[in-house]
């Protein structure tokens, strides 16, 4: 169960920092279309995360 909880945590968090990081790159360029895809890679990267 440990190791189960462990890696809810971690992908919580690489999920955040993932997103946290996207918006930094995202506010800095300021590219609508290139933020667009950036989150929809990183939602699909974690539906393979979650399941």
């Amino acid at each position: 169960m440990k190791s189960v909880e462990l890696n809810i945590v971690t992908n919580s968090v690489m999920k955040s920092l993932a997103i946290y990081f996207v918006s930094l790159r995202c506010s800095a360029i300021g590219w609508g279309v290139t933020c667009n895809v950036e989150i929809i890679k990183i939602n699909y990267y974690n539906g393979f995360l979650i399941s």
